[in-house]
């Protein structure tokens, strides 16, 4: 999501503000949802630490690794959205009535 609304990679110190949120989404949250968002915040973690070591000497076997990293990413940031929009529209009209 970070990624997605700034157009740039993580960067360790944003990836680490939500380390208790995605924490937190275990007890606040389904469970299916609270695990994507483990997922996503480790896989941020992942590209952050990749992007750091990353220079022109980085080898193939690392960039697909990043490739791979920014795809899991690319999936699970829209499911996330969607979901967490669903379950906030699910709350409001059970609120409604």
């Amino acid at each position: 999501m970070h990624m997605t609304m700034k157009g740039e990679y993580a960067e360790s110190n944003e990836v680490s503000k939500f380390y208790y949120q995605s924490r937190n989404a275990k007890v606040f949250l389904p469970k299916k949802l609270a695990s994507k968002i483990t997922s996503y915040f480790q896989t941020c973690s992942e590209i952050a630490h990749l992007r750091q070591k990353c220079d022109e000497n980085t080898n193939n076997e690392q960039l697909g690794k990043f490739d791979h990293l920014i795809e899991i990413e690319s999936k699970l940031s829209p499911q996330i959205d969607s979901e967490l929009m669903d379950l906030l529209i699910s709350i409001n009209y059970l609120n409604e009535n």
